[in-house]
């Protein structure tokens, strides 16, 4: 048995200790392609009925940013949805933040309610969710004509840095909707 398990991530990075593990991805090599908006990284489809997905990446340098794109759909479970979203990242080697833009499928969002942020223009377009922490959640109305179980949506996920990153910051992103 190895000491090194046994004494907390967080005390050997006070210590200057290498405490990687075999999912790091900064050690993983995990690179996608997704620095713009137009090459996001599909992370599926999600529905109202309690579903979520969860993605490990990095960020190599303080230059980047990644994009994520998610088909959120409406099947009428107790309302419209809500979308969480939340990022782990470790605070020794860096701070990201999270922008999220709905886009309804069936016409113009009517109602967009964003915790932890506010709500503000961005290269996402107007009314997008701008995080003050490391997750957010959405609840949003796509005013579909009456129809209270048509909010289908997809929901674009930009996460950059939040200042200086020196070395590459690992970090998981979780959607989650109910």
């Amino acid at each position: 048995m190895s000491w090194r398990f046994l004494i907390p991530t967080t005390a050997l990075a006070l210590f200057g200790c290498d405490y990687s593990y075999p999912g790091d991805p900064c050690t993983a090599g995990v690179e996608l392609d997704n620095d713009t908006r137009d090459r996001a990284t599909s992370l599926g489809s999600l529905s109202d009925e309690g579903e979520d997905t969860r993605v490990e990446h990095a960020f190599p340098t303080a230059e980047h940013s990644d994009w994520f794109v998610v088909a959120i759909q409406d099947r009428g479970q107790d309302g419209n949805p809500d979308i969480d979203i939340a990022l782990e990242v470790d605070p020794f080697t860096g701070y990201l933040q999270i922008e999220a833009f709905i886009t309804c499928e069936s016409g113009q969002i009517i109602d967009l309610n964003c915790s932890n942020g506010g709500i503000e223009d961005s290269e996402l377009g107007p009314d997008a969710c701008k995080s003050s922490s490391d997750s957010m959640t959405i609840d949003y109305d796509c005013g579909a004509g009456g129809d209270d179980t048509v909010d289908n949506a997809i929901l674009t996920i930009h996460v950059l840095p939040e200042e200086s990153v020196d070395e590459c910051v690992g970090y998981a992103l979780e959607v989650s909707v109910d």
